[in-house]
């Protein structure tokens, strides 16, 4: 099977704006003060074992992610991706109030997006398709489409709530 790079996104904590917790400020001081949400058996829960963390929560699926965890309090910060708003898009989705996740300062990492490819798709294609992302890449096409799908999440997630 043949990949090609898409997309590095950042990935910082995020707490519920109505806990009396402080901001952590940084990494360490999350493994010592913090229980931390995770999705079960995700990427980010192996990195963050193997960091050290001991304070971490696993929970099954997306929705007991932002619902019981951060939203209810059960966990004091979650871990997502800030630049496309992800939380009060997933937030709304869920029903809950949107503007109850405040992101932190900290980030725990980056996630890397990639496309794949069939084992049978040739290297010639392969490598078109890399060429291409990356001209759009680098004209500022990739960004905008992603910011437009995000937006139309978001209206649709507003549109399922009425």
């Amino acid at each position: 099977m043949g990949w090609t790079y898409c997309h590095t996104q950042r990935l910082l904590f995020f707490k519920n704006k109505n806990t009396d917790i402080n901001p952590p400020v940084d990494k360490e001081d999350i493994k010592k003060n913090y229980t931390v949400g995770v999705r079960e058996n995700s990427n980010i829960h192996s990195v963050l074992l193997k960091e050290g963390y001991t304070n971490l929560i696993p929970l099954e699926n997306t929705e007991a992610y932002y619902r019981g965890g951060l939203y209810y309090k059960r966990v004091d910060l979650i871990i997502a991706s800030p630049p496309y708003n992800i939380p009060p898009v997933r937030a709304k989705k869920f029903g809950l109030d949107a503007e109850m996740f405040v992101q932190t300062s900290v980030q725990a990492g980056e996630g890397r997006l990639f496309i794949a490819f069939s084992k049978d798709t040739s290297d010639e294609i392969i490598s078109l398709w890399q060429n291409t992302l990356n001209d759009i890449k680098e004209e500022g096409l990739l960004e905008k489409l992603i910011r437009q799908g995000i937006k139309e999440a978001r209206m649709i997630s507003i549109l399922n709530t009425i």
